[in-house]
């Protein structure tokens, strides 16, 4: 099954634009099929993706990001 699009990679808003480059975010996202959120970096752009949110948070933290919540 081929990729779609999931999100606006130049994203709504662009956290870098306010000096937090070291943080990403989670948004529910499907891929091919799968439900499960995407890991965006602060420029908005998708960096990963994990089926389980939790596991996507473990990832943030591991890759010494700060993850930040939006609302």
């Amino acid at each position: 099954m081929e990729n779609q699009p999931l999100l606006n990679t130049t994203a709504d808003f662009d956290l870098q634009n306010w000096g937090l480059e070291q943080v990403a975010y989670l948004r529910e996202a499907v891929i091919d099929g799968v439900a499960g959120y995407a890991i965006c970096s602060a420029s908005g752009e998708v960096i990963g993706f994990s089926a389980n949110r939790n596991k996507a948070l473990g990832a943030i933290v591991q890759n010494d990001l700060e993850p930040m919540a939006l609302h």
